[in-house]
Formats: structure tokens, C-alpha cells, sequence
């Protein structure tokens, strides 16, 4: 079994903590530096092929595809980016008006870390399910995803020429707190059993959780809301895997998998986290910076039965695992 890789361009509303983890050792003194460089990457993940396909993409901060199209964000929205995964090349794009806002802590509010499409759509002739879009945490210290409607506009000839893109709703998340680590939230939406999942961690470095991971399960919000407020009631689980939280990127939901990228070459790492959100446990880790992806894995999403990574170099990796390597257990930490 091998990881083969190519690249493309372009109940209980309480708190649920992992049960192979103790609040003890959640608490115990690790650095998130330590809990990276302990990771032991499984075998059966650690010697891919990687075959450079093209070099056509545009730099982005998140992107979520729906079918063969891929739509790429920049930071502060102020671009969206339609790419035909099949043709492979840049249909259209949109210009839209920069989002400026300021974070509790003073860094930009609007970063557009993590794209992905939900189920619902706005109107029932929309092309495009609603797309959600993670942003920081403004002053009242909640996280929130913006859900747009993004309708690509077709000319006389069937080329698509433009995409009218519509905020629609603001999701605001419980306000972070020690217990709930609802910091730097990144939403993704689970289509298959249409559920709204979080992974995030505790921005408060003088916690020990602020290193953890933690995953969050809410109900999709009703699109007839606009601004739409959840609180810790409204979980429906939340439990924490042990890996280190720092610097996540794009991720997608897959028959009950997490894929989340995590990492840049400028902190010495970039992996791909394969979570079980069944078994709630962290399956395996792929080291993607050994393997010569250099830049930020700003989006996760699959294809045509494989996984596909876009990173900030403008490249799309593919990624195919075999049935086997899907299935491996945990690695050693």
C-alpha cells in the first residue's frame, strides 16, 4: 500500500471530551512545538509518488469545490476564483468589495482561512449550494462564518464571464472560553449527514488546551436567519484529539473523515490530519512538507474519487489512498 500523490493546477449539549484523554492530560504541560515534532508518521503513508502536473492555478487563502468547479478566496475577500478542475484553468473571476475589520487581538478579521459548501441552497434554481467561509474573531471574542450565494454568470455562448457572489448569512459562534475552545474556528460542513463541524483551539497561550485541537458539532443554522448565534447549548458533541492546533488550514468531510491541512515551510511542517469524527481520533498524520509541498495547504476538498489539496503556490495536489492505508491506526506520540 502506498500514498500516491500528483499534482493539478491551478445527547449532549455539554461538553464531551475525548474519552482516551483525561482532563489531566489535556492540561499537561506540552508545548504545541513538542506535540508537533513527536509525530511518528504511519508507514503505509510515507512514500508517495509525486508527479508535478501543471502550474496554472492563483494564489488564494481558502477553496471549496462543488462538482468539476473549484472556487478560490483570497484573503479579506477581496477576490473569488472559479477553476475547472477538469479543463484546468480559470474560468472567471469576481473582484467584490474588501471586507476591513480588526480581531479582538488587532490582526485582520476577514482571512477567509477555510472555505465549504453546505447542502442548502438559497433559491431552488441556484447552480450552487450556499458556501460558508471562516473568519476570525471580532471584539466580542466569536468566531464567525460568512455564508454566501455565489451564482457564476453565463454569456450568450455558455462561457461562464463573472459570479455574482451574496452574503446571505453571518454565523457567530459561542464566545471562546478555556473550556469551549472556540478560537480560530474553521467551519466545514459534513453534506453527507448535513451537520456543521468546527475544528479549532483555545487562543489563550497561557492554557495548556491552547495546543489541542478540538472539534465541535452543531445543526446547520436555518439559511431564513441572517445573523444566527450559537452558544455551548447548541453543540451537539465536542470532544478534543490530541495533535497539536497550531496554524490549521483548509479541510473537508468525507464519509465520516476529517482531512485538515495544517502548517507552513517557515515553522518546519505541513501535514495532513486524518481525523475519524465516528471514532473521534486522530487516524494518522501525512507529512505533506517531507514529501515537497512547501506552502500553505489552504484548502481540502475531493474529486473524481481522490482527495485534492490547493496550496498557496498556486498548485493543486492530488492525493489517493488505498483502502488499506484509510483504514491504518493511530501513529505513535
Amino acid at each position: 500500500p502506498f500514498l500516491l500523490v500528483c499534482m493539478l493546477s491551478v445527547s449532549c449539549a455539554e461538553d464531551t471530551y475525548y474519552e482516551d484523554v483525561s482532563a489531566q492530560e489535556l492540561q499537561s504541560a506540552r508545548s504545541s512545538k513538542e506535540i508537533v515534532d513527536s509525530i511518528n508518521v504511519a508507514t503505509k503513508f510515507d512514500v508517495p509518488e509525486i508527479t508535478l502536473f501543471a502550474n496554472n492555478s492563483t494564489s488564494h487563502q481558502s477553496a471549496a469545490a462543488f462538482g468539476r468547479y473549484l472556487f478560490l478566496m483570497t484573503k479579506a475577500r477581496s477576490n473569488i476564483y472559479m477553476y475547472d478542475l477538469e479543463e484546468r484553468n480559470i474560468l472567471c473571476s469576481q473582484k467584490l468589495e474588501s471586507a476591513i475589520g480588526t480581531t479582538y487581538y488587532g490582526t485582520d478579521l476577514y482571512h477567509c482561512n477555510q472555505s465549504s459548501f453546505g447542502v442548502n441552497y438559497f433559491d431552488d434554481e441556484d447552480t450552487f449550494p450556499l458556501l460558508y467561509v471562516s473568519q476570525r474573531a471580532g471584539t466580542d471574542m466569536r468566531c464567525i462564518t460568512e455564508v454566501f450565494r455565489v451564482a457564476p454568470m453565463l454569456s450568450l455562448d455558455s462561457v461562464y464571464k463573472g459570479i455574482n457572489v451574496e452574503l446571505v448569512q453571518v454565523i457567530h459562534f459561542p464566545p471562546m472560553t478555556l473550556d469551549n475552545s472556540m478560537g480560530n474556528v474553521n467551519c466545514v460542513i459534513d453534506q453527507e449527514r448535513e451537520l456543521l463541524y468546527t475544528y479549532s483551539r483555545n487562543n489563550q497561550k497561557e492554557d495548556t488546551n491552547y495546543g489541542i485541537c478540538k472539534i465541535s458539532c452543531f445543526h446547520i443554522p436555518d439559511i431564513r436567519q441572517t445573523d444566527v448565534y450559537l452558544e455551548d447549548s447548541d453543540l451537539i458533541e465536542s470532544f478534543m484529539i490530541d495533535c497539536s492546533a497550531l496554524n490549521l488550514q483548509g479541510g473537508c468531510i468525507k464519509d465520516g473523515i476529517l482531512y485538515v491541512g495544517q502548517g507552513y515551510s517557515s515553522v518546519g511542517y505541513i501535514y495532513l490530519n486524518v481525523i475519524s469524527l465516528t471514532e473521534r481520533r486522530l487516524i494518522t498524520r501525512v507529512d505533506l512538507f517531507g514529501k515537497g509541498i512547501r506552502w500553505e495547504p489552504e484548502g481540502a476538498f475531493w474529486y473524481n474519487g481522490s482527495l485534492y489539496i490547493s496550496s498557496n503556490d498556486r498548485n493543486i495536489w492530488e492525493i489517493s489512498f488505498d483502502s488499506e492505508a484509510t483504514a491504518i491506526r493511530d501513529p505513535k506520540i
